[in-house]
């Protein structure tokens, strides 16, 4: 299958599994977002406020690139951060406050994302 889309040299194939959702931060230092039906490989995760400001965080497998386990890119200053999206798994992905209330599983903010697999 022909990819669409490259990241890193790594092919995302027009037969990738691909979910997109919403999802309320709690707070806590481990919120997990199931039911994608698949193990994503890939994970954008957007929080856009009310006065216009953006806060994106991307977390990738290591056959995607290997940031370490449980870091993401922060997008707006292009710093890997630990303790924001902390897995990938079978059936979804875990996301984490950094134990300060952060993005992105800041206390009662709304988050979309897209994850492909």
């Amino acid at each position: 299958m022909a990819n669409i889309a490259k990241v890193n040299g790594v092919g995302i194939s027009a037969g990738s599994s691909i979910a997109e959702g919403k999802y309320t931060g709690d707070g806590a230092t481990s919120l997990a977002i199931s039911g994608l039906g698949f193990a994503p490989k890939m994970v954008f995760i957007t929080q856009i406020s009310y006065s216009g400001t953006t806060e994106t965080h991307v977390a990738m497998d290591s056959s995607v690139e290997d940031v370490g386990a449980g870091h993401s890119w922060r997008m707006s200053d292009g710093q890997i951060y630990d303790n924001r999206i902390i897995a990938l798994g079978t059936d979804g992905f875990t996301v984490d406050d950094d134990s300060s209330d952060a993005h992105p599983n800041k206390n009662s903010q709304i988050y979309n994302y897209v994850a492909w697999g």
